[in-house]
């Protein structure tokens, strides 16, 4: 016999009902490809990132400050045409123990850049979180470079500008180091070791 013609309303629904779990797994899938493609193309493409860590409280303001401080010695390695420097905020705040949520998430952001971001090799420091990174370093190879650039009053005056938490004294850039063979076998760290070098140059250079 010949099966009893549907009306479209009964189609519509006898497709629903066969294929809503197909349908509703390829929105979901959809909605997230749009949102991480937004994310994606909003994202800024860094030619550098600088670690800030110390044991002191910075808005986002310091840290907008420092970025276009730092980008104006930093080469365009992207080729872009434009210099972008991020600032990766580790920083303790010692005096704020309440806030026990905001240290676990600075020493979350540290380690990961220490264990899985190893090509980010500049750090904003002062004398207290040296000590403690270097304390914390392999015998058989220190975390950093011992050539230290210490910042002088032009970047306070640039990037020191809230009152109610100053920036401590004595900040200076120290650049990571690594053997030899490392260097040699992953290339993001190579490249971003001679970007780094010509950095530190032309801001030495500037602040003579």
């Amino acid at each position: 016999e010949d099966a009893p013609v549907m009306t479209t309303e009964e189609k519509k629904a006898n497709f629903w009902y066969y294929n809503k779990g197909k349908v509703i797994f390829a929105v979901v899938a959809a909605v997230i490809l749009s949102i991480l493609c937004v994310q994606c193309m909003s994202r800024p493409v860094y030619d550098g990132q600088v670690v800030l860590f110390t044991y002191d409280t910075y808005y986002t303001d310091h840290e907008m400050f420092m970025e276009d401080y730092f980008g104006l010695y930093y080469p365009d390695t992207n080729g872009d045409g434009k210099v972008t420097v991020g600032i990766i905020n580790c920083s303790y705040d010692k005096n704020l123990t309440v806030n026990i949520q905001q240290n676990q998430n600075s020493a979350t952001k540290l380690s990961t850049v220490l264990l899985g971001q190893r090509e980010t090799v500049l750090f904003v420091l002062d004398e207290e979180s040296y000590s403690f990174l270097q304390s914390v370093s392999n015998e058989d190879q220190s975390i950093f470079k011992e050539n230290k650039l210490y910042l002088n009053d032009t970047f306070y005056t640039v990037c020191d500008k809230i009152e109610e938490f100053p920036m401590p004294e004595g900040m200076f850039i120290a650049v990571r180091d690594y053997p030899d063979e490392d260097v040699e076998k992953d290339k993001k760290i190579k490249e971003s070791l001679i970007a780094a070098k010509v950095f530190l140059e032309n801001l030495e250079a500037a602040q003579k």
